[in-house]
């Protein structure tokens, strides 16, 4: 996408700022393995600092998508949704062989071997699941970019973004309070409407404050960010306080609320940012912003590569060395997506 202009230069800004966001967040999960409690505590800090960029990838799809005056359905099907099936299996297939390669002393015969890549290639990679369930709310995005688009549903946006805010944000809050009454439990989890209450809610918050961004004024913003902050401080006294109980699992996750004040911030700010400050690196931006689509794939492979590099650093240093793995890694992996994007083959089906 063209960074020409205010809108566009922010939302490459933000998918940057969001894949880079991954690298942290999946180190604290799955990389830098460690079992003494106080890096536990380490480990959950940062997560909380680092786990928004799924619904701010959204965000930006519905701010692209559901802002267009058309969507064309040749294009949207050729171009956007086989373009992402062909990357799932590309990259399906590599973190298979990957795996193989990891694990070769368990290899005993090629028909053991070529089960174990196609067992693995169909499973898939964990974190690869985002490739598919942006694949289904792109199929539905023209039934709503048409219901949005049309004068007879004036409003329908905002009454969207409402049964999200109630039935995906605050009910999936109200489930996190432990209460030990367990009716409570069930009789939320009966309130559900679907596909609102899931992750194309975000599609809808995207494309919302996209059309409203320019109403909000400064001191609005200024109270908004300082809401986030607290809640910034919220996620992180609830996480840290559960650490003796769950280790490094996380308890916000994307929905409640404060994690979506946060998120809607973070939003609106990276789209507030004067193009005039970035006119002389828009070329650069928008380079780097079209590989983040295969960071995002190729992040994993990196990391475990990287983490073995830097393994001499010791646990003493584990900040400086989460920050030194996630930014070689992230550097590294762009550097490859950009010279992978030079082959047209690879842009097409891994890219």
């Amino acid at each position: 996408m063209m960074a020409k202009n205010r809108r566009e230069t922010g939302l490459d800004l933000l998918r940057i700022y969001a894949c880079f966001s991954l690298l942290p967040f999946h180190l604290c999960i799955y990389g830098v393995r460690h079992e003494e409690s106080l890096l536990n505590y380490t480990d959950t800090f940062i997560k909380a600092l680092f786990e928004y960029h799924v619904p701010l990838f959204l965000m930006i799809t519905g701010a692209l998508f559901l802002s267009l005056e058309k969507i064309d359905l040749k294009r949207l099907f050729t171009h956007n949704i086989l373009h992402l099936f062909f990357v799932y299996l590309f990259w399906s297939f590599i973190y298979a062989i990957f795996d193989v390669l990891l694990n070769l002393q368990n290899v005993t015969d090629v028909k053991g071997l070529a089960r174990w890549i196609i067992m693995s290639t169909r499973d898939s990679h964990y974190h690869l699941w985002y490739l598919p369930t942006i694949i289904s709310i792109y199929i539905l995005l023209p039934v709503f970019h048409a219901a949005f688009h049309n004068t007879a549903f004036h409003g329908i946006l905002k009454y969207a973004v409402c049964i999200f805010a109630v039935f995906g944000v605050l009910i999936k809050t109200l489930l996190l309070i432990p209460v030990k009454f367990d009716t409570y439990g069930v009789l939320l989890k009966k309130v559900d409407v679907g596909t609102f209450a899931g992750y194309i809610g975000f599609v809808f918050t995207g494309y919302l404050l996209y059309s409203i961004k320019d109403r909000i004024t400064k001191r609005q913003m200024l109270i908004l960010s300082a809401v986030s902050v607290i809640c910034i401080a919220v996620t992180e006294i609830v996480n840290l306080s559960r650490v003796p109980e769950e280790g490094i699992n996380t308890y916000f996750l994307y929905f409640p609320i404060p994690c979506f004040i946060i998120e809607c911030t973070l939003f609106l700010l990276f789209e507030r940012i004067n193009p005039e400050r970035f006119e002389k690196r828009s070329g650069f931006i928008k380079g780097v912003s079209e590989c983040m689509l295969g960071v995002y794939c190729l992040h994993d492979i990196m990391i475990s590569i990287v983490e073995k590099l830097f393994a001499f650093i010791p646990d003493g240093l584990y900040i400086l060395k989460l920050v030194v793995i996630a930014v070689i890694s992230f550097v590294l992996c762009t550097s490859v997506v950009f010279f992978m994007r030079k082959s047209r083959i690879l842009r097409q089906i891994a890219v």
